[in-house]
């Protein structure tokens, strides 16, 4: 209903006032004699009377008011939880039964004057009809069908929401701990009564793995009312069960880890499943199955070392690469071990190019090819050759002088993590020897991840530098004697898993090609429901 309501803020009296000021204006203005017509003026003078009205009128401050009633009706959200989970503890009968009692309370509802609204697992939108309802829905997402309500029903006078539900969700969070704005009035279906049941509860594994190397996938099975059992659990790929381990149940009710170790011979994504034994007495056995993904990345990082002559630091670095199953290392060592001509990720020039020139030509082939490139100089190196090679790191000295040197962290080195604890060990490592002379570096200060200590001296020079050039990741390690490193360490600890690391992660960097596509598109999950979207997550480079 809407009304109209003219309120003046001053007294009707001053109406009659801006009248007579209106007139007398327009009469003072056009009583003379005009080049016009009588027509013509008296219309002008009314025209002006209008105005000096309506100026005056307007100085009294008059409002105007306007009502519009709108009879916003009480609302109640009957949300259904129609998913499978109802079928199992509810019979077709019982299902029936319900839809005609939510008839009646809706019927009943609406006679009184409140308005009465469906929601569901099956959309956003509510459901309009009982008859649609089939409990066939393999999602369970209480605290999102609650969110839902509110959000369909933000700025309406809703009253309250009945939950029909057998309190089981297999997606969202409690909704115990969610705040509403709305009264909830729940209404319990199925059995409270604990069922016995064999649950898939997890399952844990690793994204990514690489071929001919084994890596473990780890399930998680939660048991009720099986004590003293013995239960079979199989890892399946493509058909083919690849192991099978048994767990015996100890207690009614708990949680049992079985450990499974994998491998594929295959690249690409992978499927493994899980299958869980299926005992007499159970509840249902849907929930007996899983499945893990399983990124499997084409052979190994190929690595290999060129030396000009042995060396205890080629051993120390073969022996820290043995500790990683994704790297494959050949060496070649002129005269003693032939040169394999192949792809590699990464190359290592120990000493190379030298004084008496080995390697030189092998070097300019390796610069062309599409490798990564590690450096590692000595009192062998042609420094003049490895000037003229590398386009980041300059050293201008004599050939064969030489200075002792202590590593020290680059605390802003960001490519790779360094825990406390190696940061400690690392900085405590004994000297090495390099090059004497000045050192000039193009790169960023982040690029370098060892500095040069001489005795308690801290310098800025490079140890040992991370960086690119040429669309190429250049790595160079400025000493010679990294062995006495890893047997300091195993000295003091009795291992070396501080050298190990150190060496790997900086290898592993260079080693790794940067993912430089333009368009990438990833699944948000490795598995999708018949009943929801599939969402994919996109990025774009330009």
């Amino acid at each position: 209903m809407n009304q109209f309501q003219f309120i003046l803020q001053e007294s009707p009296w001053y109406v009659l006032l801006c009248l007579l000021i209106a007139g007398a204006f327009s009469y003072y203005l056009y009583e003379k004699k005009t080049p016009w017509t009588k027509k013509l003026n008296y219309f002008l003078t009314g025209l002006r009377f209008l105005l000096f009205f309506c100026v005056s009128f307007l100085l009294l401050s008059p409002l105007v008011k306007f009502f519009n009633n709108i009879l916003d009706r009480p609302q109640i959200v009957i949300a259904i939880d129609n998913s499978q989970s109802i079928t199992l503890s509810e019979n077709q009968q019982e299902l029936k039964s319900l839809n005609s009692t939510l008839g009646a309370l809706t019927k009943e509802l609406e006679e009184s004057g409140i308005e009465v609204s469906l929601q569901t697992y099956q959309g956003s939108q509510p459901t309009e009809k009982l008859e649609d309802l089939r409990f066939n829905s393999p999602v369970s997402d209480i605290s999102g069908l609650l969110s839902t309500v509110k959000n369909n029903f933000t700025n309406k006078n809703l009253s309250g929401v009945v939950l029909i539900s057998d309190g089981i969700f297999n997606q969202g969070y409690d909704p115990n701990y969610n705040q509403y704005t709305f009264p909830i009035h729940t209404i319990g279906l199925g059995d409270t009564v604990q069922k016995k049941d064999l649950n898939l509860k997890y399952i844990k594994n690793n994204k990514i793995a690489y071929t001919k190397t084994r890596f473990p996938i780890i399930a998680e099975i939660q048991h009720t009312g099986f004590k003293g059992k013995s239960v079979e659990i199989q890892l399946v790929q493509n058909g083919k069960v690849l192991e099978k381990k048994a767990v015996n149940v100890l207690k009614d009710d708990g949680i049992e880890s079985v450990e499974f170790l994998a491998s594929s011979e295959e690249k690409g994504l992978q499927r493994y499943t899980v299958k869980v034994q299926e005992l007499a007495g159970e509840f249902t056995t849907t929930n007996n199955i899983g499945s893990a993904y399983v990124e499997i990345l084409d052979s190994k990082e190929k690595i290999l070392i060129i030396a000009s002559s042995p060396h205890p630091d080629i051993k120390a670095l073969k022996s820290a690469l043995s500790t990683k199953e994704n790297f494959e290392v050949d060496i070649h060592i002129p005269g003693i071990s032939p040169y394999s001509d192949g792809r590699y990720d990464l190359v290592i020039l120990h000493q190379v190019p030298d004084v008496m020139g080995t390697g030189s030509s092998l070097v300019e082939k390796i610069k062309s090819s599409a490798a990564s490139l590690l450096y590692m100089l000595g009192s062998k190196t042609d420094l003049n050759q490895f000037n003229n090679h590398s386009s980041k790191l300059k050293i201008s000295g004599r050939q064969g002088q030489k200075d002792l040197v202590s590593p020290l962290i680059n605390g802003s080195f960001g490519k790779i993590k360094i825990e406390n604890g190696a940061e400690a060990a690392i900085n405590n490592f004994p000297p090495v020897s390099v090059p004497f002379g000045n050192y000039g570096f193009t790169g960023p200060a982040q690029d370098i991840l060892l500095y040069q200590k001489i005795g308690s001296l801290l310098t800025q020079k490079p140890l040992l530098i991370l960086t690119e050039a040429s669309n190429k990741k250049i790595g160079v390690l400025a000493g010679e004697g990294i062995w006495q490193w890893r047997l300091r360490e195993f000295q003091a600890t009795k291992g070396t898993a501080v050298f190990d690391k150190l060496i790997t992660d900086c290898l592993q960097y260079l080693s790794n090609k940067d993912d430089k596509r333009k368009l990438r598109v990833f699944p948000l999950n490795s598995e999708f429901n018949d009943s929801e979207s599939a969402i994919l997550e996109t990025e774009t480079y330009n």
